[in-house]
């Protein structure tokens, strides 16, 4: 395990989830960082998803940051919140037809890879009212409770960062806008189809590696001899699974750096479990059978991020 870490410049903690809990970036910078700026149609592309962001606003108790979980509905970013609660109330002026300007920010960090990207909106904190078309929003906040009030911020035409030198250079309209950030995001057209199938491939391979350390588990018991060696594979090829689908839930996300990772794993992956399994006498033949069923699907994979990868390009 260690090995495995070592080689995907992480820490064995990290590949078995440990420190979950903690906030990100706490690791050293990566070498020679860049920033650059992403163009307004990336941005869009980025948030367009939905998922959580983070609401920005000078509150009743003085600067206040709120996570919230919202969407992307006809160009304008809309979350929920309560009525009469703390966020409704610090977002009105009582003045009609004047709103408060606030901000809206998403973000993903790659943390192994010291990588991520951020996106600031700004806008005013539109109410939605009973007198104005419904909207056929699917945003439902992980807070719960009874929170029927859409909140809408739609940035204005032609919005501008404050310092775009810090933001690097370019002209023409910036709504939304990104922060700098390190690294390179993916643009893939298909990644929806892509991460679909991928997954499923991912799920087979599990299985397969499951299936073979049951199946040496269950010889082991009844007094049949498994090797340290099956062991040892059949437990690390398993471990991989996971670690697989998180890559890939990172490349989904919008990290080309993960996408490569996952590439390079399912490329090596086949050809190892294949070149070891032709060894002879190394591993008994049912054994070799499993374990190069499970390179089928890891293939598949590898595909699958190199047709990505080249429409990226």
């Amino acid at each position: 395990m260690t090995r495995l870490a070592k080689a995907l410049e992480t820490t064995p903690e990290d590949l078995l989830g440990g420190g979950f809990d903690r906030p990100p970036g706490r690791g050293a910078t990566a070498g020679q960082p860049e920033l650059e700026r992403l163009e307004p149609g990336e941005c869009l592309r980025l948030i367009a998803p939905g998922g959580i962001g983070r609401v920005a606003f000078n509150g009743s108790h003085g600067p206040t940051v709120l996570p919230v979980n919202y969407t992307v509905h006809d160009g304008a970013i809309v979350f929920r919140t309560q009525h009469g609660g703390p966020m409704d109330q610090d977002l009105r002026t009582g003045l009609k037809g004047v709103e408060i300007k606030i901000g809206f920010e998403v973000d993903r960090i790659d943390e192994a890879r010291r990588e991520g990207w951020s996106v600031l909106v700004q806008g005013p904190a539109h109410h939605v009212t009973d007198d104005e078309a419904p909207i056929d929003a699917d945003v439902t906040p992980w807070a719960g409770g009874e929170r029927h009030l859409y909140i809408r911020i739609v940035p204005p035409p032609g919005h501008r960062p404050p310092h775009p030198r810090a933001l690097g250079s370019g002209s023409g309209p910036t709504r939304p806008y990104a922060q700098p950030h390190t690294g390179h995001t993916l643009t893939v057209r298909n990644v929806a189809g892509m991460t679909k199938n991928a997954f499923k491939c991912i799920y087979i391979y599990g299985v397969f590696s499951a299936l073979t350390l049951v199946t040496v588990a269950v010889l082991t018991i009844v007094g049949d001899t498994a090797s340290t060696f099956m062991w040892v594979r059949a437990v690390i090829l398993l471990a991989v699974a996971p670690l697989l689908h998180r890559l890939l839930t990172r490349a989904e996300g919008g990290s080309r750096t993960s996408l490569e990772r996952v590439r390079t794993i399912t490329t090596i992956m086949p050809i190892a479990i294949v070149g070891v399994d032709l060894i002879p006498g190394l591993c008994p033949p049912w054994y070799a059978t499993m374990q190069g069923l499970s390179a089928i699907p890891l293939v598949a994979v590898a595909f699958l991020t190199r047709a990505a990868l080249a429409e990226r390009s």
